[in-house]
């Protein structure tokens, strides 16, 4: 049939009424997601996420393994330059890194000790400075409850901040043997990743069909562990420095365990945003713990603010740059589900985690769709600029 009696068919049967086919890119019909796929993924979501609850004591030692082991790599690779046994060089990183973390937790002690025992005083002082905002906010609900049902509630709610101390005491007293076991396994896992990850490699290689594809996994997995490595190095660098900063500037103000503080700052700036506000609400109960007013209570968490943001928006983008920048939306999730996950460790290697997906998105993924996903801006605007030429 020719195209003039296409035409007339089409037109006919249109004004008989009978329905025609919609075009394949019709806007009104929108997007359209078979049903089965949406469930399938929907299904293997929560199945991760039941899975990776139910294999927290397992997963949280290996990935943070793999953490620290890629941080170390860069040391153990120069101690092998200097013709060392690789396994003599990771015993050598690895006990030095113990050393260190002994040291500092034997440094620490005495002070976070103390500072536990001034901590429900500082917590007091809080409640009765806040007291003056409260008390209208109360008579204000108590007498709307009395004009509702007739009567006003005599008990006052208890102290949301005294509870909050006393659950979190509590807790870190029960998973005290658990973080032991944890940090065991993880001391383990670590040295033998350092000692013998070139090994597997070279295993791994061995199984690949063709030399190209050997080629192709030696490349891809040398580059994204040096660019993990040498990202994980400069952000623990940074954390460290920032650290230094704020123990420096509680000291000069006359705050007591500036060191404590300073580490306590260091560590929580792995969980960007969450780590920053609990190390401000730390340092605001130190103000209190050590100042008599209100206003020179906030001057150890404004400090600490103002370092913070010289930090993220100054030093942090200067030395890891563009290459490594993520979505910060995708952050605030990363934080949200590993912390809902994995509690405090989740926090701690959300972002490392994400940054190492990115990576090896960045390598394995030709097309460039999930280093997209991930934050990679500059990747997108070359994949549009190409699609527009």
């Amino acid at each position: 049939m020719s195209v003039a009696g296409d035409s007339l068919k089409i037109n006919s049967e249109a004004a008989e009424g009978v329905p025609l086919p919609a075009e394949p890119n019709d806007a009104a019909g929108g997007l359209s997601w078979p049903s089965s796929a949406v469930a399938g993924w929907l299904v293997a979501g929560i199945a991760t996420l039941y899975f990776a609850h139910w294999a927290r004591p397992l997963l949280v030692p290996l990935v943070l393994s793999i953490l620290v082991a890629l941080t170390l790599a860069p040391a153990v690779r120069l101690l092998c330059s200097w013709h060392l046994p690789r396994t003599l060089a990771a015993l050598l990183v690895v006990a030095a890194s113990i050393t260190a973390f002994a040291g500092a937790t034997a440094l620490l002690s005495e002070p976070a000790a103390q500072w536990m025992e001034r901590a429900p005083r500082a917590v007091k002082r809080l409640e009765r400075e806040l007291r003056d905002i409260r008390e209208p906010i109360e008579a204000a609900s108590a007498a709307t409850d009395k004009l509702i049902n007739g009567n006003a509630r005599s008990t006052p709610a208890p102290s949301p901040l005294a509870a909050g101390t006393s659950n979190a005491l509590t807790t870190a007293i029960e998973e005290t043997p658990s973080t032991i076991g944890a940090l065991v396994a993880t001391v383990f896992l670590v040295f033998l990743m350092l000692a013998h990850g070139e090994r597997m490699l070279r295993k791994c290689v061995t199984l690949m069909p063709s030399l190209s594809a050997k080629k192709d996994l030696v490349s891809v997995t040398r580059d994204a562990q040096y660019e993990l490595s040498r990202y994980l190095l400069t952000i623990s660098l940074i954390n460290i420095a920032l650290g230094a900063a704020t123990a420096a500037a509680l000291h000069l103000i006359g705050i007591k365990d500036a060191i404590l503080f300073g580490c306590v700052a260091a560590l929580l700036n792995f969980a960007p945003y969450v780590g920053a506000v609990v190390t401000a609400a730390l340092l605001l109960l130190a103000g209190f713990a050590e100042q008599s007013t209100l206003s020179g209570a906030i001057v150890a968490p404004g400090l600490f603010v103002a370092l913070n943001i010289i930090e993220g928006q100054v030093v942090t983008p200067l030395l890891v740059g563009h290459r490594l920048e993520l979505d910060p939306v995708l952050i605030l999730l990363s934080l949200l589900v590993l912390g809902w996950l994995w509690g405090v460790a989740g926090l701690l290697i959300a972002v490392p985690l994400l940054a190492g997906m990115r990576v090896v998105a960045q390598r394995i993924d030709r097309s460039g769709r999930w280093a997209i996903l991930l934050g990679d801006i500059r990747h997108e605007a070359r994949l549009v600029a190409a699609r527009a030429g």
